[in-house]
């Protein structure tokens, strides 16, 4: 999203689904956690020459990824601990969002549920 005139506005929309062997491979205790970071690692992978260069705001409708990508914050396990070594190459700010006001985004995880 991109502020103008002080409205976020929609620059792009992507959605992948997880295969079967990233299925298979998330921890059952962490599990939401582990799919959410994961969206987010994937897509600042996709846009990645955008956001290099800039400071974003990433809305998420985790709470705890917030929690995650804090300041002097330890990952509760190693994949989540790797995936926040990576996303701090980028210059961002968490910020928490309902789920229900992401209405097209939240749309494109559960099209093919």
């Amino acid at each position: 999203m991109q502020e103008v005139d002080k409205r976020y506005r929609t620059v792009a929309y992507a959605s992948k689904m997880l295969v079967g062997s990233q299925r298979n491979s998330v921890n059952k205790t962490s599990g939401t956690t582990e799919i959410e970071c994961w969206g987010i690692v994937w897509a600042t992978r996709t846009f990645r020459c955008y956001l290099y260069h800039a400071e974003f705001d990433l809305f998420t409708d985790h709470q705890a990824l917030t929690w995650i990508f804090g300041e002097n914050t330890r990952a509760s396990n190693a994949k989540l601990a790797r995936w926040a070594m990576e996303l701090s190459q980028l210059r961002f700010k968490v910020r928490h969002r309902p789920g229900t006001s992401m209405g097209q985004a939240d749309g494109l995880s559960r099209l093919y549920h």
